[in-house]
C-alpha cells in the first residue's frame, strides 16, 4: 500500500508567497489598459509564475509513502557458533517469514551471512522461501558483526520500512558493532536479536610456550608451557560443563628437519591457568623450535582444537654453519670446497638436490647456503627428475632478505642462466641478472615444441603439456626463439618460430588456448618444425616431440639424423603413457642426439621440458680454451690477502651486472666485455648478503687454480663474507605481543656492563615459518622499522592477520649481526570465547530507531532441531517509520514556469481580439445563436410595415428607430443605407407606396450582404 504527498526540502522559501498581494496590487494598476480578458490572463500568469518560482526554490518533491517492511537476517557463520545452530538459523528464518510476512503490502526478506567478512546470501525478495543453507565462501576464523550491519544498511531497497534480525553469539573480534548499529538506528532501521548460545563445553587453550631466545651450549634452561582451561558459567539456557578435563600434553623439539619427543604427560586440568616446566640442556649449536600440544581424552570437552598448539624458539650459537647444495647426479663435485671450509672451523652440511630442505625453519640452522653448479631441474630419467619448487626458491630468498642469512651461487655449465634460474625469485636476490643484455654476445637458442593434441591427450595430459610449454618459454631469454606446433590428423602452428622478446605474455596465452583434436599423425608437424628450425640462425637448435600414441608415416628416424648432421638440430622425444610408439621415439632421439623420456605420470612433463630447455640456453656459457685473464676492478673483503695476479680461467657463465649502487664486481674477465664479463659480484640484499661467482671451483674452467696458493683463502673468505654474522644475543631482549590484529615487537639493548645502547638504526624482517615446500600459506611477510621509545628500548609495529609461527630477523645496526627469534601468533580470538555476549546483543536490541520502537530480544528454543517450526515474535510488525521515496520535481516546475513566462510576455505584447474569440465561443456553445440571426429581420419587417402606414397616411417618411439591442450591422445598414425622403406636396403624381417599399428593401438587403461578405473576407 502506497500513497503520495508533496513536501519541500527548503520550506522557508514558501514565505515568498506573501508577495502575491503585492503582485496583484501592481498588476491592477499597470495592466488595466489591456482590456478585460487580457488583464485577467496577465494577472493570473504573473501569480502562477511567482508560485512556481517559490516552489522551485523550496525544492518541491513528491513523497511516496509505503507500509512495506523489508527484513534482513544476519546469520553468524563463524567458528564460535556451533555447526548445528549455524544451519538451524536458516530454518528459523524461513519459519518466521512464512508465518508473518504480509504479501498484500509486499513485505520482503533476505539473508546476509558473515564471519570475518559479510556476504549477501539472498537479496530481499517478496515471494518464495529463503535459502535453507549457506552457499557463499565465508572465512569463519573471525566474527565481524559490524561488517554485516554495514552491508545490510547498504542492501535495503528504497521506499520500505527496514529491520535487521541478528542471529549470533555476539562475540565480535573485528569491528565495532555498536557503532554501526547506532548508524542504523539513526536511519530508522529496527534491530531484533536472537542470541545463539554456546553448548555446555569448556575449552583448553595453550596460552604460550616460553624458551630463551638465545642460549649457550651446555647451559640448562626451562621450557615453560602455560595452559588455560576456560569453563563457561552455567545459566538457564546452558547446563554446567565438566569441572575437569583430562588429556595428554606433548612437547616436541625440532631442529635440522628432525623431530624429538621431549615429554608426553597425562594431565588433568582444572578451571583456570596452570604452568608446566621442562628442563633442557643442549650440546649442539643450532636453531631449535619447541612445540607444545594438548590432546584431550574427550574431544567434546574441548570446544576448539585450533588453540591447542603453541611454539617457541631457541638459538644456540656456535661455529658458523654452511649448507652446500649439490647436484644429486654428481654429489662429490664439491667435496674439495667442503673440506677447505671445514678446515677453517666451519660446519658444512652437504645436501643433494634429491633430498632438499622442506621448510624455512630448516634453513635457520645455517648461516649461509651455497649452490654449487646446481640447475633448477636435475636428473636423467623422467621419474627421477627433481626440481626446486617455487616455494623452495622463495624460502632461499626469504632466508636472505628477511632473516639475514648468506647465499653464494657458484658457476658451472648447469648454473645461473644455463641452469634455468631465469625469471625466478632467486634471480632478484643475486647481484647479477641472468640474461645477456649486450647484443654482440647475445646467447641465441631456438626451441621447437611438437605437441600431440589428439583426442587421447584430452584432460590432464594436454593440460600438463601446455604447462610444460609455458615453463619452457619462461626459461628462455629475450633473444631466444620458440615455436609450438600441435598435431592430430594434421598440424596447427600454435606459435610460429619467433623471438621471445617482449611477446612472452602473448605466447603463453596462445599456448593456454590449445585444445584437443582428432587422430594421431605427426608427419606434417615434424616436417614443418624442422623447416622452421633449419631456417633459423640460432646457435643452438633443439626440438622436443611429445605424444601418447602411435603415428602413421615413416622415415622419422632418418629425418632426425639428417637434421642433426646437416643443420645441427637435436631432437628429444617424450612418450606419455604406455601406448606411445616407444621404439620409434627412442630411435628418433638416438639418431637426433637427444634424449628419450618415458613419462607414465603427466605431472613430470614440466620437469622434462625445463630439463631439456637447458640445451637451448647453453650459449650463455662463454669458453675460451686459450684462457681468460681476470682483472681486479677494486679491493674487496673477499680479496683481502689474495695476490693481485690471479691464474686464468677457461670459461664462465654470462650474466649482466645489476645497475644498482649496492652491487660490487671485484673480479672481471677480459672478454667478452662489460656488462657481461662479471666473474665475482656481491651485494647486500635485505638483511643478508649474496655472492655470484660465475666460474667454477676447479672442476672444468678453473683447473689452474687447484695448485694456486690463494685458492682456499679466496673461497673461504667468499663464504665467510656472506655468512650471517654472530651476535651476542645476551645483550638484547626481544619481546612480542599481538593486539587487535597488530604485532608489536620490543627490543631492549644493554651492554655486558649494564649500560643502555642508544641511537641504533634497527631494522627487521618477518616471514611465515609455516611455509613448506609443498604448499605455501598466507605469507604475512613484512618489513619492520624500529623507533627508539626509551633508554635502550626500541619498538616496531606491523599488521598481522594470519595466525601461525613466524620467524623474526632483527639487525640492530650496520656491521652488527642478526637477532633471530620466533613469534607464535595465537589463533583468532574466535577460538577463545566460550560464552555468548548477551550484553552486546541486548544493547543492540535496545537501540530505538528514528520514528519507531526499540527491537526485541528473541529467545530461541534450546533444541536447534525445533527452530524450523519456531516463528517467534512478528518480525514484520508495523512499529517502524514507514518507507519514504522522494522524487524531486522542481526541475519540471522550472520548465513549466519558463513556458508560462513566454505566454505572459506574448499576452502583454501582442493584441489579441479576445472579444471576437469570446463571441465565437458563445456561438459554438449556445444553440440559440442560430435563431438570433433571424431576429433582426423580423424587427426590420415590422419597421417596414410602420413606414408604409406612415407613407399612406402622411405622405411623408420618418427613418425607423432601432433599439439598442439590434445587431451592430443592422444598425449600421439602417443608418448608412437609408436616406430620408423629402415629401413633395406640390407634385400631382402621388408616390406609390409599393415601389418605395421595394426600393428600400432591396437596398437594405444589399447592404446586409456586403457586411457579411466583408466579415468572411476578414476571416
Amino acid at each position: 500500500m502506497h500513497w503520495l504527498q508533496l513536501s519541500f526540502d527548503r520550506p522557508w522559501w514558501l514565505l515568498l508567497l506573501l508577495l502575491l498581494p503585492v503582485i496583484w496590487r501592481i498588476g491592477w494598476q499597470s495592466l488595466s489598459g489591456l482590456g478585460r480578458y487580457r488583464f485577467w490572463l496577465a494577472l493570473g500568469l504573473r501569480s502562477a509564475l511567482l508560485i512556481l518560482f517559490v516552489f522551485a526554490l523550496a525544492e518541491i518533491q513528491i513523497v511516496r509513502i509505503s507500509q512495506r517492511i523489508v527484513a534482513l537476517f544476519l546469520i553468524d557463520q563463524s567458528t564460535s557458533v556451533a555447526t548445528a545452530e549455524r544451519s538451524a538459523a536458516f530454518a528459523y528464518a524461513n519459519s518466521a517469514v512464512a508465518k508473518h510476512r504480509n504479501t498484500i503490502v509486499e513485505d520482503a526478506a533476505g539473508v546476509i551471512v558473515f564471519g570475518a567478512s559479510a556476504h549477501i546470501e539472498q537479496a530481499p525478495t517478496a515471494v518464495g522461501d529463503l535459502v535453507r543453507q549457506r552457499e557463499s565462501e565465508v572465512d569463519d576464523s573471525r566474527t565481524n558483526l559490524a561488517a554485516a550491519l554495514r552491508l545490510a544498511k547498504a542492501s535495503f531497497p528504497a521506499e520500505s520500512a527496514k529491520r535487521v534480525i541478528i542471529l549470533s553469539d555476539g562475540n565480535q573480534n573485528t569491528g565495532d558493532a555498536l557503532l554501526e548499529a547506532s548508524d542504523l538506528a539513526a536511519a530508522g532501521i529496527g534491530i531484533d536479536v536472537a542470541p545463539l548460545a554456546h553448548g555446555p563445553h569448556g575449552d583448553v587453550v595453550i596460552e604460550r610456550v616460553t624458551a630463551p631466545a638465545g642460549a649457550r651450549i651446555g647451559t640448562t634452561f626451562d621450557v615453560q608451557v602455560l595452559v588455560d582451561y576456560r569453563l563457561p558459567p552455567p545459566n538457564e539456557f546452558r547446563p554446567a560443563a565438566a569441572e575437569t578435563v583430562g588429556g595428554k600434553l606433548v612437547i616436541l623439539r625440532k631442529s635440522s628437519g628432525h623431530t624429538h619427543l621431549i615429554a608426553e604427560e597425562q594431565v588433568k586440568l582444572r578451571p583456570g591457568k596452570q604452568l608446566f616446566q621442562f628442563r633442557q640442556q643442549l650440546t649442539e649449536a643450532a636453531f631449535y623450535s619447541y612445540e607444545a600440544k594438548f590432546q584431550p581424552d574427550d574431544v567434546k570437552a574441548d570446544h576448539y582444537s585450533q588453540n591447542n598448539t603453541a611454539t617457541a624458539f631457541t638459538h644456540l650459537q656456535g661455529r658458523g654453519r654452511v649448507l652446500l647444495i649439490v647436484d644429486s647426479e654428481n654429489p662429490a663435485a664439491f667435496d674439495g670446497l667442503a673440506s677447505l671450509l671445514r678446515k677453517d672451523e666451519l660446519e658444512v652440511t652437504i645436501q643433494p638436490t634429491s633430498a632438499l630442505f622442506q621448510s624455512l625453519a630448516e634453513l635457520q640452522n645455517y648461516d649461509c647456503v651455497v649452490l654449487g653448479n646446481v640447475a633448477r631441474t636435475t636428473g636423467n630419467q623422467a621419474e627421477e627428475l627433481v626440481q626446486f619448487t617455487d616455494e623452495q626458491v622463495n624460502m632461499l630468498v626469504k632466508n636472505v632478505e628477511q632473516l639475514g642469512a648468506g647465499m653464494v651461487m657458484i658457476g658451472g655449465p648447469d648454473s645461473f642462466g644455463a641452469g634455468g634460474w631465469q625469471n625466478t625469485e632467486l634471480e632478484k636476490a643475486l647481484p647479477v641478472d641472468l640474461q645477456v643484455s649486450n647484443s654482440k654476445v647475445a646467447a641465441v637458442g631456438a626451441l621447437m615444441l611438437i605437441i600431440d593434441k589428439s583426442g587421447s591427450m584430452a584432460g590432464e595430459k594436454l593440460e600438463m603439456s601446455k604447462g610444460a610449454a609455458i615453463a619452457a618459454a619462461g626459461m628462455l631469454g629475450p633473444h631466444d626463439s620458440i615455436g609450438v606446433i600441435a598435431f592430430d590428423d594434421g598440424h596447427e602452428e600454435v606459435i610460429p618460430l619467433q623471438k621471445l622478446g617482449g611477446n612472452a605474455h602473448r605466447i603463453k596465452e596462445r599456448i593456454k588456448r590449445l585444445g584437443p583434436g582428432g587422430g594421431t599423425n605427426m608427419e606434417s608437424a615434424l616436417k614443418r618444425g624442422y623447416e622452421q628450425l633449419r631456417s633459423s640462425k640460432a646457435a643452438v637448435k633443439h626440438m622436443i616431440i611429445l605424444t601418447d600414441g602411435q603415428t602413421t608415416g615413416s622415415g622419422y628416424a632418418q629425418q632426425s639424423a639428417t637434421m642433426r648432421s646437416r643443420h645441427q638440430i637435436t631432437t628429444t622425444t617424450v612418450a606419455v603413457g604406455t601406448d606411445a610408439a616407444k621404439g620409434l621415439l627412442q630411435d628418433i632421439a638416438i639418431r637426433g642426439d637427444g634424449k628419450f623420456y618415458q613419462a607414465t605420470n603427466p605431472k613430470v612433463l614440466p620437469k622434462i621440458f625445463m630439463r631439456e630447455t637447458r640445451r637451448v640456453v647453453r650459449p650463455l656459457v662463454y669458453e675460451n680454451e686459450s684462457g681468460l685473464q681476470l682483472q681486479r676492478s677494486h679491493d674487496h673483503e673477499i680479496l683481502a690477502g689474495v695476490s693481485t695476479e690471479l691464474p686464468p680461467i677457461t670459461g664462465y657463465v654470462l650474466t649482466t651486472l645489476k645497475a644498482n649502487p649496492l652491487v660490487e664486481a671485484p673480479l672481471l674477465a677480459s672478454a667478452p666485455g662489460a656488462p657481461n664479463n662479471t666473474v665475482l659480484a656481491t651485494w647486500t640484499y635485505g638483511l643478508g648478503r649474496t655472492v655470484a661467482f660465475t666460474s667454477d671451483t676447479g672442476q672444468r674452467w678453473a683447473t689452474s687454480w687447484n695448485n694456486w696458493a690463494d685458492r682456499d683463502k679466496l673461497f673461504v673468505q667468499m663464504v665467510r663474507w656472506s655468512m650471517r654474522p654472530l651476535l651476542d644475543q645476551g645483550n638484547f631482549t626481544v619481546n612480542s605481543q599481538v593486539r587487535d590484529g597488530e604485532l608489536e615487537v620490543n627490543v631492549q639493548a644493554i651492554t655486558s656492563a649494564g649500560d643502555f645502547v642508544n641511537n641504533l638504526t634497527m631494522i627487521g624482517g618477518l616471514t611465515n615459518a609455516d611455509a613448506t615446500a609443498v604448499e605455501t600459506t598466507a605469507s604475512g611477510d613484512a618489513e619492520l622499522r624500529f623507533e627508539q621509545t626509551g633508554p635502550g628500548k626500541y619498538r616496531a609495529r606491523v599488521p598481522i592477520a594470519q595466525a601461525g609461527t613466524y620467524l623474526l630477523g632483527i639487525q640492530p645496526g650496520p656491521g652488527l649481526g642478526v637477532l633471530r627469534t620466533g613469534i607464535n601468533v595465537p589463533p583468532s580470538a574466535e577460538y577463545r570465547e566460550t560464552t555468548t555476549n548477551e550484553a552486546l546483543l541486548a544493547s543492540l536490541a535496545q537501540l530505538k530507531p528514528a520514528g519507531g520502537k526499540a527491537g526485541e530480544l528473541i529467545r530461541l528454543p534450546d533444541d536447534p532441531d525445533t527452530w524450523r517450526k519456531f516463528a517467534g515474535p512478528n518480525l514484520f510488525r508495523r512499529d517502524l517509520q514507514p518507507g519514504r521515496g522522494l522524487t524531486a520535481i522542481w526541475p519540471t516546475v522550472v520548465l513549466i514556469g519558463a513556458c508560462l513566462f513566454f505566454f505572459d510576455i506574448f499576452n502583454r505584447r501582442v493584441q489579441i481580439p479576445w472579444d471576437y474569440f469570446a463571441d465565437v465561443w458563445t456561438r459554438l456553445t449556445r444553440r440559440e445563436a442560430a435563431v438570433a440571426v433571424a431576429h433582426p429581420l423580423d424587427r426590420l419587417q415590422a419597421t417596414k410595415r410602420q413606414v408604409r402606414e406612415q407613407t399612406t397616411s402622411n405622405r411623408h417618411w420618418t427613418p425607423p428607430q432601432l433599439d439598442d439591442e439590434a445587431p451592430a450591422e443592422v444598425r449600421t445598414v439602417a443608418s448608412e443605407g437609408i436616406s430620408t425622403p423629402q415629401p413633395k406636396i406640390a407634385e400631382t403624381k402621388p408616390i406609390t407606396p409599393q415601389a418605395d417599399e421595394e426600393q428600400y428593401s432591396d437596398r437594405l438587403l444589399k447592404k446586409l450582404r456586403e457586411v457579411r461578405a466583408r466579415d468572411r473576407d476578414k476571416k
